[in-house]
């Protein structure tokens, strides 16, 4: 999977089978965890935007509601 390196993330985007979002896939180098979020509208390479996605994906996996990310993230397995 190639990533770009932005700070402490690595990150891209892919096209989603629903055009024309896209799939989002966000690493957290120190953390060594990585979330994909399905069909967002928009992604940038700034290191504030990926942090605050990557909080509120962690957020929602832990059980909170947030109406944009519900049932798109999910956590990736490193092989």
């Amino acid at each position: 999977m190639i990533m770009e390196t932005v700070g402490i993330w690595q990150w891209k985007t892919e096209e989603s089978e629903n055009a024309p979002f896209l799939n989002l896939t966000i690493k957290n180098t120190i953390e060594n965890k990585t979330i994909f979020i399905s069909d967002v509208v928009w992604a940038v390479g700034r290191e504030d935007f990926l942090a605050g996605v990557y909080k509120t994906a962690i957020e929602t996996l832990d059980g909170a509601d947030h109406c944009c990310y519900d049932g798109k993230v999910s956590l990736v397995e490193e092989i």
